[in-house]
């Protein structure tokens, strides 16, 4: 007789022990088909209590910036009907304190309630009583000393303590620790790519604008050429003046003379900017946005926008053919920054 019970003991001891390694299994093949831990929690949740036996069983993830434990997911057995309190749960975000799931939060290690009616520690016990719940114990999620959330579950039945199963859920939280950390190196990993071709990509803008302004200053050496001849002939031709010719041309030769100038500022101007928007550009976060610019209408709207100018554009033009290239501006579309 004897011998019979000792062999029905090692038989039901034997099939726990297929029970929970069957239940680590599920967990582990359950973490490596998941994408996410929210898409993996249900089945994992499911896992654990069919295999113990639990009837509810529930899933905080730690908010380490607010510093407290938000609910998550659950698993429930269709037997009870524990409505009232997974809604009250759902609402609750948990401060580390001197409730259960706290201590073990504070801990970071296992703990078994044999009865939460008659525990004081557990401040939703008259709830969870209600509805038929009274053995509970919580496990944390965790990689090394860094907690990540906290699984309780709970049955009907008052258990003593079992440390087969104590030791079986730990490694279960620390599966599940080892799924979010990797998950998250994943996610910043992304950032850093994501982050590294968006700056090879400015930098290639960058590059390219350093072209444009090489280019601009090449297309704009002729221009100032010109403008500094017109101003040379522009003073001889006031020296061989007679008084009162030169007299009454003085006021056109200022204008000329301002016009000039701003040809010269202008283009030194256009050129500066250019290599400015190149050197700053490595600091922008997206890349700049373009459309078609003719700077031949950016001209055009300079001379129209002063009077000055507009005055003076007589004497630019009949001295426009020797500062070749100045009809160069015509044809040439660049990248307006947007």
């Amino acid at each position: 007789m004897d011998q019979f019970i000792a062999l029905t003991q090692a038989l039901a001891q034997a099939k726990r022990a297929e029970s929970y390694l069957m239940a680590q299994y599920t967990v582990t093949q359950v973490l490596a088909e998941s994408a996410t831990l929210e898409e993996a929690t249900p089945t994992i949740l499911r896992g654990i209590s069919e295999v113990l036996g639990l009837q509810l069983s529930m899933f905080w993830r730690l908010d380490e910036q607010a510093g407290v434990l938000r609910f998550v997911d659950l698993w429930h057995s269709p037997k009870i009907d524990a409505s009232e309190f997974i809604e009250d749960s759902r609402d609750r975000n948990l401060h580390q304190g001197t409730e259960l799931i706290e201590r073990v939060w504070k801990i970071g290690k296992p703990f078994w309630a044999r009865d939460i009616g008659a525990d004081t520690g557990f401040r939703r016990a008259p709830m969870a009583v209600r509805v038929g719940l009274r053995g509970w114990f919580a496990f944390p999620v965790r990689k090394g000393e860094r907690i990540y959330g906290v699984i309780e579950c709970y049955s009907p039945e008052i258990y003593e303590p079992d440390h087969e199963v104590l030791h079986m859920v730990t490694d279960i939280g620390i599966k599940v620790g080892q799924f979010v950390e990797r998950k998250e190196t994943e996610a910043e990993l992304r950032q850093v790519e994501v982050r590294v071709q968006e700056e090879a990509r400015l930098a290639e803008v960058a590059r390219v604008l350093r072209d444009i302004a090489h280019d601009i200053k090449n297309m704009l050496m002729p221009i100032v050429s010109g403008a500094a001849l017109l101003e040379e002939e522009l003073n001889e031709s006031f020296d061989r003046s007679t008084q009162p010719m030169a007299g009454a041309a003085t006021r056109s030769r200022e204008l000329t003379k301002e016009l000039i100038n701003m040809i010269l500022n202008g283009s030194r101007r256009i050129q500066e900017r250019v290599g400015e928007f190149a050197n700053s550009i490595k600091g922008h976060k997206r890349s700049p946005q373009f459309a078609p610019c003719h700077i031949a209408e950016v001209v055009a709207s300079v001379v129209l926008a002063d009077p000055r100018v507009g005055a003076a554009t007589g004497l630019a033009q009949a001295r426009s053919h020797r500062a070749h290239g100045a009809g160069l501006a015509e044809g040439i579309v660049f990248g307006q920054v947007v």
